[in-house]
């Protein structure tokens, strides 16, 4: 309703994602470990089927376990999905958080951030991918994250 009200009044707003472009992830920013290469195998051969969940609009976020889904954001959000998951961790060991803006999303209004906070959830539970889509996730604090994930052993694969 908001975007065709903004549309069919011509009005525009200011875009995060072009004030804060240094923070989007880009190819550059991916890193494989290679403890991580089969489950990374895994990851790309769902490329289709995670593209197909972004274009439903159901989530930002979600988790696999190899190749299975195991968990969707809601409406309590990215942190406490990864936390309940955590909590039940000890019969999962690949998993994989991917994270994208929603179909149809609005920049100027809500943009997918992923900072320390979370990266420090994905480490404490051991995640072993980062999945994110290219220029469609700003990192806050980019260079701590991205020296954090390969410190972890944690791999960032861009989409």
């Amino acid at each position: 309703i908001l975007k065709k009200y903004l549309i069919n009044n011509k009005l525009t707003l200011l875009s995060q994602k072009k004030l804060l472009k240094d923070m989007l992830v880009t190819n550059i920013d991916e890193y494989t470990h290679k403890e991580n290469k089969k489950i990374i195998t895994q990851l790309k051969e769902k490329k289709t089927f995670i593209k197909k969940l972004y274009s439903m609009n159901i989530a930002q976020s979600f988790i696999f376990n190899g190749d299975r889904l195991i968990a969707v954001e809601d409406i309590f959000g990215t942190n406490d999905m990864i936390k309940k998951i955590g909590k039940i961790n000890s019969s999962f060991n690949n998993l994989i958080f991917v994270k994208s803006k929603k179909y149809d999303q609005i920049n100027e209004i809500d943009f997918p951030v992923i900072g320390m906070e979370t990266l420090k959830l994905l480490l404490k539970y051991k995640f072993r991918v980062i999945c994110l889509f290219r220029e469609n996730i700003m990192i806050s604090e980019k260079e701590k994250f991205l020296k954090e994930i390969k410190i972890n052993k944690i791999s960032l694969i861009v989409m």
